[in-house]
């Protein structure tokens, strides 16, 4: 996994799976949508009961995620819902650039700090 943020989602996955005896199996789509459906056809090969996915691109897997569904496998949304998952889990970027944002504004108040704030994101967000 490339960015911290998913590395620890992966660590804190596999650390309960291992508790409850779950075989967990892990791809990194390096931020490559071609890779991440060639990841889900891997999972839908081998015959996964629930693929958890956080899409790179939710367009470019419109088609792989019908065939997830169509085989009988659950899709879960790694906080950002799309149509069609099954449920989702944690919270959306909007919920939680709203904390960090609440947080860091009291703290700044708090500490007597005035905020120069840059944002970096992704084209596909």
């Amino acid at each position: 996994m490339e960015h911290e943020w998913y590395q620890n989602i992966a660590n804190g996955a596999k650390v309960r799976a291992d508790e409850l005896g779950i075989e967990l199996l892990i791809a990194d789509a390096k931020n490559d949508a071609n890779i991440q459906v060639q990841s889900l056809e891997s999972f839908i090969a081998q015959g996964v009961d629930a693929i958890l996915v956080s899409p790179v691109d939710i367009s470019a897997l419109k088609h792989v995620i019908a065939t997830v569904i169509a085989s009988g496998i659950k899709i879960i949304a790694e906080s950002n819902s799309f149509e069609d998952s099954h449920t989702t889990v944690g919270q959306t970027d909007i919920e939680s650039g709203y904390k960090v944002g609440k947080w860091y504004a009291e703290y700044a108040k708090k500490n007597n700090i005035k905020p120069k704030i840059l944002i970096l994101g992704y084209a596909t967000l």
